[in-house]
Order: C-alpha cells, then structure tokens, then sequence
C-alpha cells in the first residue's frame, strides 16, 4: 500500500484523513456485502439481520392465521400440503425462519424463480421436520448427526454423511415426501412472507422463443429496496477504520469532547458504552485527574520502526512466517488417495487429515486478515515523524487506544512503533535495556531470573543479538524468543548501543510488568503476605513465580490420583504421561483467576493453550496423542485441579472474590445495579440485565442454523429487571479490573507530572523511554502504596454498597475478609513487582 505523504497543513490533512477512515469503513462494509449477496448469505449481512427479526413474528402471526382459518372447517385448496404444515403447529417460529431465511439470503440475487424458491423451502422444512423429530427423540445422536454433518462442506455431502450414520445405527430416513407436495407447502411459505412482510413479489416475464413461454421470478419490492437502502446508508458509516492521527489528540473534558478532530469520523465517547444517561451523568463529576491521565497518554508520540517494517514487510512478501507471523497461503488439503472409492480405511484418514487442515486454515484467515490490516495501515503512516493513540476508558476505566494499530495489540503491532522523540542512554538506562532485551527473548527462563542475570544473559549473548541486528534473515535465532519482534526491535537498540556508546538515542518503550497483576491487587486490599509473597510485593533476592507454584501444587495433586481407585486416576495417568504439565499449561489461568476465570474458563484455556495445538499436530501425523477423546475429559479434570491449586496459593483473593460474589447478591436483590467509585473518582456501574432469549434451533441441508433473539425482562412496574448471576460472577473481575486502571492512572499521572512524557501502556504492562525507567520502575510501587495506604479499597467498597440500599437491609452486607499481615510499603522494595 503507498505510504501517505505528509502535508504541509497537517491539521487540514487529519481533516482529511478523518474523512479516509469513515470511507474505508464504508468500503469495507459495501464489500462484506457484495461478498453475501454473490455467496447467496444476504440474510448474514446487517440488514439482512435486521429484516430476520423485525419480519419474523409477522410470518409467524400469517401462518398461525392460516391454520386457524383451516382448522375453523373452512375449505381452501392445498389441502393436502397443510396436513404437512400442521406437522409446525407447535414450531411455527423455526417453519418462518427457514422461510424467511432463504427469500433473505437471495434478496438481491437476479433471476431467482419461483418454482425454485419454492422447492428450496419445501425441502428445507422436510429435512426439519426429520431432524426435529430425532432431536425430539434423541438430542445426543442429533447432536452427533450434527458435529459430523459440520466436518463436510457441500449441502449434498452433509445429508449423505447424516443419512449414512442413521443407517449404522439401523434408522432408515423417514419416508420422502411427495415432490407437489414439497413445492406446494414452499409455495404456502412464499405467500405468507408476500402477504405479511411486504418484501417480496411475484413478477411474471414473458419470452417468445419457437413458442410463448412464461417464467415466474421472485423479486424485491420497491419498498424492500429503498429499506435496504436506507438501512445500509446508516450501517456503513457506523463502522470507520480508525487509524493513529498524524496530530495530537483533542483532550478529554467531557464525556464527549476528545480524540480525533472532526465529525467526518464517528466520534468516539470518553467510556464505551450504549448507557446515554451513565455518559450524561459523567458531566456533572469531577473527572480531571481522570482526564489529566488519559490526556497524558494521548500526547505520547509514536513513529513507524523503519527496521521491524522492513523485516515484516520481507517476510511477508516471501512467505516466511518468521517470528510467529500467519503464513500468506492457506495450507493445502492432503491429496487424495487414488483408491479413496474402495478403501474405506484410507477414505477416514484423508477425512481426518482434510478436517484439521479446514480448521487451520479457518484460524488462519482470521490471523492474517488482522495481519495485514495492520501492516497496511503501517506502510500509510511510515512517513510520519509522529503519531498519536486517541485513548478512551471501557466501563471498569481501563484505558484502550482507538486506532487498530496501536501499542496494545500483539507482539509484532508493539515492535512495528517506537517513541517518536528519542532520548540518550546512559549506564545506567543502558542496564533497564539489557534487562527488556532479556524479558522479550525470556530464553531459559531468564526473564524469572534476578535483574542482575538479566543483565549478565545479555552480556553472553551479545554476539548472537549484535548478529541478529546485523542480519536478521541470515541469523534467526531471534525467532525463537518469547516476543520475538520485540525481541529483534530490542537487539538493535542494543546493537546501536555498543556501537556509538554514551549518548546513543533510544526510542524503545521499555516495559515493566506487574507480576499477576489481579492477585497483587487482592494481596494488597487485603494486605495477604502470602498471595503478596507469590506475586512479588515482598522483597527477595530473586522472584516468585506464582505459575511454578501453581503448576508445582496441580502435579503434586494429579500424581495423587494417580494412585488411587477412582475414575479419575487414568486421566491423571495419561496428563503425567503427557509431558504437557509444565509451567505454560498454568499460566493464563493463574493469570485470569484474580479477574474471575474458575473451572469452566480454565478448561477452555487449557483447551486453546495446551490440548487444541497437540491435537491439531497428532491429526497431521506430527506428534503422539496420550488421551482417549479429543481433550474435553482431561482438560475437565486439569481445570479442576488448577481451580484447587490456585485457591491453596492465594487464599485471600479467593476469600474476597466469595465476599464480592455474596455482595452483589445483596445488592441486586434489591433491584439495584452495583455502583462504586475508584480511589481516583471514576464511577463504576455495573448493571448486566435479565434477559429472555428466545432461540431457534434447526437443521437446513444437514448444517445447524441457529437464531437467538434476546429482549430485557421487566419487572411488574414495567422495569428491566437486574440479572443475580451476571451480577454476582462479573463483580469479582469487574472490581479487580477497575483497580488496576486506577493504579494505571495514578502511575501515568505522576509520572507526566514528572516530566516522563512518553508511556507505553497495556493494562498491567508499562513502558517509557530507558533513559526514564530508573525513576518509573520507583513510580510504578510509590503509585501502588499511595492507592492502598491513603484508603481501604475494600472497607470504602463495603460503605459504598451499604449507602446505596434501603437502612433497613444495609447490615445485609456481609463483613469484608480479615486482613493479613503484609507490609504494603514492601513492595517499595521489591525488584520484581514490576520488572
């Protein structure tokens, strides 16, 4: 893509620029559904979506009119296609959402005939009315018909493989029903979305060939059309492509006043969220230390690094896939054995093989999408000296930059944008560097290791790094590090740095990260010495590690099982015979627990993380799989022993995420959303509704088409009414997120106060200039200890939920845990809080 040349005006180009992204997303919308449209899926497209809802219950009043009319002895014609019909009575809803569905998905398909529409949607209903009976009789072997209708692609295939597997099991297809009746009920659903919806007609076109034939089409009205129209004029604009700007950000004032310049873009809020009064209620709140923190982060200018451009832009071009990148070309499908008609056993295995390749591909199209979206918008913006992030705060105040390319996204997205303004390092800067080089490659481990060795890795390895700079397509070690673009973008800093020395120019954001970060908010409140000890808040000569500690209680308990009688001593078997049991297994649910991952997210992580990889890899003959199903049994088990091991590490964050859980229960039975405001004044709402779903579930051609619409439930005067559950598991993580973004904020402010005018930031992650980490790494702990000294987060929580319920049930809130014994200014001392 042509990188965008900077104007003389820069103000008037992000005018213009504004007005590029409102475009680009109007582009990209037209696009996605031109792509429908031609794919015959125009009912997935936003308006599509929008008519399937809004014209579903009308079709379901018509066909309900229908029957009634029928039922009431009256004579009509038809009669024997509305004996099928009556087969709907009491599934009339998914009867209209086939219907409905397949007009939709060909709204704006020429040429569509009648008779076709008409037996498309008549075998659509004969094929529900065979699964809806197998589901109503046997839900496991739909749902088996159904995974396995899933692996295969075309409609044909996929009522093959179903009707194959019903024959195994000694369960002939139900008798096929007459072709005019088939088209004569289609026909029945066509009149009924004409006559209720409005959106379809019947146009007859006349041809004289050798003789007058006429040919019956199913079109759009005009009314659909300019409702199409209408409706997609207002969608497309509501979905820019933001990218940095090219100038400072406008700065926050007011809910409603920041980030970009103009109303050529959709403006973004202060807080993403769909609640106007909340927004409007934020006007009337002392906000500025809030706005002050954002503001400060807006104003960190960022350029594109030339030097990870090009290495990204190589390897894409010729297809490396260095450093974890997609790969440019979809994987191949096996080819196919040339006695796949006769033998049965080579027939599976290219099924099998073919599935996993489907499945990588399918992950790989969303990668390299995103991919190259940002580069794209990399190689527009190179040519600027600065670029600026437009930040805004979700609902709980944690900070996200706006622009899809931006210092929070992935390792590459982070390494392809440095400082814009450098700053000259020092010996002492120089050692903050060594110990980033190492943290990104964490080769061996060493990112665990003390600051000193850190240091001493890089010192040892310096021939490698330097080579790696030199040449990083010839020496490709850099590729196996933790972070490897981040990794590289640092051997260059460092390669810089030994060339020239004293007053080299750094522009690398040198990143400081909390050690899981959401147990050392808990340990903190709750002034736990032992969670506070695995999560490094109290001084030692080198760090905890509370994922080994975790890790090292789960094997401790699954060796257990092992010896015992139970069902669960063979899972445990096949884990220890794994080798997958080490310390990455552990460490995203460790990291989520504090944010309110239990049982059922650890198995999905463990899944994704560990199991889902290893599988792949033994479909494709890569590897030995040590487990009789797929993962879901062992990663069930290894979920609960992770849940066990890590309450047994961090007692008292599992004591306050009980006590939150219960606190909400109180709350939300009053009918009240849980309300609390941060140490810095930024007001948390948290108000997760009761919802009703209303869902249908059918099977069309062998393939699951499923449609859930959901509305608020209201109360008896008329209120939406307040979820318990949602309410009650969402507090934990929602409490635990607002405080790191207030520890966040308090950080980035005192540090702008300081001078420190360059921030990285990602959550629980935090960089500045090398030159600057010496005086950040002591803000980062004073910004901690000011927030948990000078207030009890918890007591203040407490007072909070009892000042907004009625006097009478305010001793309802339970008493917060008791607290430990940790020294909070400790963590003043601490090498490996943050590190």
């Amino acid at each position: 893509m042509t990188p965008i040349v900077p104007a003389a005006d820069l103000i008037i180009q992000q005018h213009d620029l504004e007005t590029e992204m409102t475009m680009m997303g109007v582009e990209t919308f037209r696009q996605k559904v031109k792509g429908a449209v031609e794919k015959g899926i125009e009912d997935r497209t936003v308006y599509g979506s929008a008519m399937l809802d809004h014209m579903l219950p009308k079709v379901v009043a018509e066909l309900q009119s229908l029957i009634d009319e029928r039922t009431s002895g009256k004579a009509g014609r038809r009669g024997a296609a509305f004996k099928y019909l009556m087969r709907f009575k009491d599934r009339l809803d998914a009867v209209a959402f086939i219907s409905l569905r397949m007009i939709i998905s060909h709204l704006s398909t020429k040429d569509v005939k009648y008779v076709t529409v008409c037996n498309v949607i008549g075998r659509a209903l004969e094929d529900e009315a065979h699964y809806g009976a197998i589901r109503k009789e046997d839900k496991k072997l739909y749902d088996y018909l159904r995974d396995e209708a899933k692996k295969r692609f075309a409609t044909h295939v996929k009522r093959k493989v179903v009707n194959i597997h019903l024959a195994r099991r000694g369960m002939e297809k139900s008798e096929p029903w007459p072709e005019r009746v088939i088209s004569v009920l289609g026909a029945i659903m066509v009149e009924a979305v004409i006559n209720a919806t409005g959106i379809i007609e019947k146009r007859t076109v006349s041809i004289m060939k050798k003789k007058l034939t006429r040919t019956t089409y199913i079109v759009s009205t005009e009314a659909c059309r300019q409702w199409i129209a209408d409706r997609s004029a207002s969608a497309e604009v509501l979905h820019p492509i933001y990218e940095p700007m090219i100038v400072p950000p406008a700065e926050w004032s007011s809910p409603y006043n920041g980030g970009y310049l103009t109303n050529r873009v959709r403006p973004v809020r202060f807080v993403k969220t769909h609640n106007r009064g909340y927004l409007r209620s934020l006007e009337d709140i002392d906000l500025d230390t809030v706005y002050d923190s954002v503001n400060a982060a807006q104003r960190t200018a960022w350029t594109i690094n030339p030097f990870i451009l090009t290495i990204i832009n190589m390897a894409w071009d010729f297809d490396y896939s260095l450093g974890g990148l997609p790969q440019k070309h979809r994987i191949e499908e096996p080819p196919k054995p040339f006695d796949i008609d006769t033998n049965e056993e080579a027939r599976k295995e290219w099924r099998k093989e073919a599935h996993a390749v489907f499945l990588e591909n399918r992950e790989l199209d969303g990668k390299r999408i995103s991919f190259t979206q940002t580069l794209n918008t990399a190689n527009r913006y190179q040519l600027f000296d600065k670029l600026y992030m437009p930040y805004q705060l979700d609902f709980r105040g944690r900070i996200y930059a706006v622009p899809r390319l931006n210092p929070q996204g992935p390792d590459y997205m982070k390494a392809l944008l440095q400082f814009s303004e450098g700053k000259p390092l020092d010996q002492d800067s120089a050692v903050f560097l060594a110990i980033h080089l190492a943290n990104c490659g964490g080769f061996n481990k060493i990112d665990k290791a003390p600051l000193e060795e850190r240091v001493q890795w890089v010192y040892d390895n310096e021939e490698k790094i330097v080579a790696c700079a030199r040449d990083p397509f010839e020496n490709r070690w850099w590729t196996e590090a933790d972070s490897p673009y981040c990794f590289i973008a640092a051997c260059r800093e460092w390669a810089g740095w030994l060339e020239q020395g004293e007053g080299f120019i750094s522009h690398l954001a040198v990143a400081l990260d909390g050690s899981c970060s959401g147990i050392q908010h808990f340990s903190m409140a709750l002034r736990d010495e032992v969670g506070g000890a695995a999560v490094n808040l109290v001084p030692s000569d080198k760090p905890a590690d509370i994922y080994s500690l975790v890790m090292e209680q789960a094997i401790e308990q699954v060796r257990a099982d092992v010896s015992t009688d139970g069902d669960e001593a063979e899972v445990a078997g096949s884990w220890l015979r794994s080798g997958l049991l080490d310390r990455s297994c552990f460490k995203r649910p460790t990291m989520t627990y504090g944010y309110g991952s239990s049982q059922f997210g650890f198995r999905d992580q463990i899944m994704a993380d560990t199991l889902r990889p290893v599988y792949r890899a033994y479909q494709r003959g890569e590897c030995a799989w040590h487990f009789e199903d797929n993962g879901f049994k062992p990663s069930l088990y290894l979920s609960r022993v992770t849940q066990t091991a890590v309450e047994r590490t961090v007692v008292k964050a599992a004591e306050c995420m009980a006590w939150l859980k219960e606190t909400a229960s109180v709350v939300t039975a009053e009918g009240l959303p849980v309300r609390w405001t941060t140490p810095d004044g930024f007001p948390v709402v948290q108000n997760y509704r009761e919802q009703k779903a209303h869902r249908i579930d059918t099977m069309i051609f062998g393939s699951r088409v499923m449609m859930s619409v959901s509305e608020d439930q209201m109360d008896k005067k008329g209120k939406p009414m307040i979820s318990r559950r949602k309410q009650a598991s969402g507090l934990s993580p929602n409490f635990v997120h607002s405080l790191d973004a207030t520890h966040l904020r308090m950080a980035v402010l005192q540090a702008s106060q300081e001078g420190i005018s360059d921030i990285a930031l990602v959550h629980d992650s935090f960089g500045t200039h090398a030159a600057d980490t010496g005086r950040f790494f002591v803000i980062l702990r004073e910004a901690l200890v000011k927030m948990y000294v000078e207030q009890d987060v918890i007591e203040d929580f407490a007072a909070q939920m009892r000042a907004q319920l009625p006097s009478a049930k305010r001793d309802k809130v339970p008493t917060p845990p008791a607290k430990g014994n940790l020294d909070p200014y400790g963590v003043l001392e601490s090498d490996f809080a943050f590190a």
